[in-house]
């Protein structure tokens, strides 16, 4: 009977209309600030009142005070500075070099990071190899290890954490690694499975051994991590333990803030700038929420799903960006444990891992964006022309009087007495094809000679009589003023781009080139470390990928 009583209620109150601010926003509910400009954005506060002067919502926020440094902006920096740190110090390595170091054949480097397929005595398949390069069945795309593998430009690397693990799994089963060194599979036959029998070819008891073997390999933490597709960005193990501790002692600092009374409350009024999980009236506008390309590993921010796995609000550091477009997920540390949360195969404490949308996560940095958004969207005032200065309408009419003036079939004609004048903007008699352009093309199409003549006859009656004695009878000076305006409309894409760059006298821009998806900090040089970018969105400059053969990288992963 009660529960008939609440759907009877429910139903009344869906038939009486929209429902009011009271009862979207109660007294006492939990929201979030999601005003971009606001001091308290980001943060969890209370509703201490609705239906105000104006009949508005007003929550409080408690924030540090003036007196006391923001502990999210020191936790900022720190976070920042471990990233660097990582950017550093991990260092990537090709094939040839991680052969180098771990003293094996490249063969055998290939065998081992890849999928390694055996039998065991009972004839039961096992995967020995570590999975460092793999590719999809389907597509054939690259598929990585976070912080472990990278694939550019066609090539492999591997990082000092994957040349670590060889050297430890080369010195627990060093017979593997001697057999695998005479199997030599040849090029275009089927690859049969290896048989574990051969890596024990001493041992007493080889189903024992074998077992220990698999037992080793599916223990390591290569074998627990996700595959990654080749655009990801990720944060090692050990960084991800440093942000952890310091988001701790932020969080210690913060709370020893307000327990010593240097707190103070922070008053938002408008329901447009608050948004409460059980309203879906007040979701977080789309300008604040994070797009793909523009979130880097160590970026802040707040979880914003609605009913998600969980509470609205939960704040989050990036540690890992995997896959590219609509489909991009986050790899966040969350600041506070969560029975929801899981520990992502090892790479987090536990209960703090999570992997989310890109629609569930709000950067904290949105302020900026916002406010730049914001100055772009405001009118500039015009300034109006001089008086001395020739308008655009006035040089297109100008120029229309002044073609028109030549067209054959008109009754007035060129005059073969009047004295031959070239307009300024003309192109010269050969204007020289720009090197990037076939055959003298240009991206539209028209060559350069082609382009002259669109504006020969322009140029040929510029000497005859126009119809209207208002457009002949031109000052000197406004002759000048016109061809300066005009030479400008004309780069300014009026008339198709060979056409204003053949009479201009300019070449047109050569062709960008295309600006390739490259794991965060993947640049590489000779001497062994990445080269340094920072954090610019998660994507570096494609050519600094082809600089060396090994380097440094804070690498990143799957979709």
């Amino acid at each position: 009977e009660e529960g008939e009583d609440e759907e009877a209620e429910r139903q009344a109150r869906r038939a009486s209309g929209p429902r009011t601010l009271a009862e979207r926003f109660p007294t006492g509910c939990a929201v979030l600030c999601v005003d971009a400009r606001h001091e308290a954005f980001g943060k969890v506060g209370t509703v201490v009142e609705c239906n105000i002067a104006g009949g508005e919502v007003e929550a409080h926020f408690e924030l540090a005070a003036e007196a006391h440094a923001d502990p999210e902006l020191a936790l900022q920096r720190e976070v920042r500075r471990i990233v660097e740190q990582q950017h550093a110090t991990l260092k990537w390595h090709d094939i040839t070099e991680v052969a180098r170091q771990t003293e094996l054949d490249v063969h055998v480097v290939r065998q081992i990071f890849g999928s390694l397929m055996s039998r065991t005595v009972d004839n039961v398949r096992e995967d020995l190899g570590m999975n460092l390069t793999c590719e999809a069945k389907s597509s054939g795309a690259a598929l990585c290890l976070p912080c472990w593998s990278m694939k550019q430009r066609e090539a492999w690397f591997f990082s000092d954490l994957a040349v670590r693990a060889l050297k430890d799994y080369k010195q627990n089963f060093e017979g593997l690694f001697v057999a695998l060194r005479q199997r030599r599979p040849k090029p275009g036959q089927w690859e049969r499975d290896f048989e574990m029998r051969f890596a024990f070819p001493d041992s007493p008891d080889v189903e024992y051994a074998a077992k220990k073997l698999v037992k080793y390999v599916n223990g390591c933490a290569f074998k627990k991590l996700r595959l990654a597709p080749g655009s990801y960005m990720a944060l090692e193990p050990g960084a991800i333990s440093e942000v952890a501790r310091a988001v701790d002692r932020s969080a210690e600092e913060a709370d020893l803030i307000c327990r010593s009374g240097g707190s103070s409350v922070s008053v938002v009024r408008g329901h447009g700038r608050l948004f409460r999980a059980e309203d879906a009236g007040s979701r977080p506008s789309a300008d604040l929420l994070a797009r793909p390309g523009e979130v880097s590993v160590g970026e802040r921010g707040v979880y914003v799903k609605a009913f998600g796995v969980v509470p609205v609000g939960s704040r989050a550091t990036v540690i890992g960006v995997y896959g590219t477009g609509a489909s991009q997920e986050f790899e966040i540390l969350l600041d506070e444990d969560n029975f929801s949360a899981s520990d992502c195969q090892g790479r987090t404490p536990a209960m703090r891992g999570l992997l989310v949308a890109q629609s569930a996560f709000m950067p904290l940095n949105a302020t900026a964006a916002a406010t730049a958004k914001s100055s772009r969207a405001q009118p500039q005032p015009q300034q109006p022309p001089a008086d001395d200065d020739v308008t655009h309408a006035e040089a297109s009419r100008v120029l229309l009087g002044l073609l028109r003036s030549s067209t054959p079939g008109r009754e007035e004609r060129a005059s073969p007495d009047a004295a031959p004048s070239a307009l300024p903007y003309a192109a010269p008699a050969s204007t020289p094809a720009a090197p990037w352009l076939g055959g003298g093309e240009s991206n539209c199409g028209t060559t350069a000679s082609q382009a002259e003549g669109v504006f020969s006859s322009g140029s040929a009656s510029a000497a005859a009589p126009s119809r209207s004695s208002n457009s002949i009878s031109m000052t000197a000076k406004l002759k000048g003023k016109v061809a300066a305006k005009l030479s400008k409309t004309l780069a300014g894409g009026l008339v198709p781009d060979a056409v204003a760059s053949s009479t201009v006298g300019l070449p047109a821009e050569p062709p960008q080139a295309p600006d390739l998806p490259v794991p965060a900090f993947g640049g590489f040089s000779a001497g062994g470390s990445v080269a340094s970018g920072g954090l610019a969105g998660g994507r570096r400059e494609a050519a600094s990928a082809a600089q060396g053969d090994s380097g440094s990288a804070v690498t990143a992963a799957p979709q």
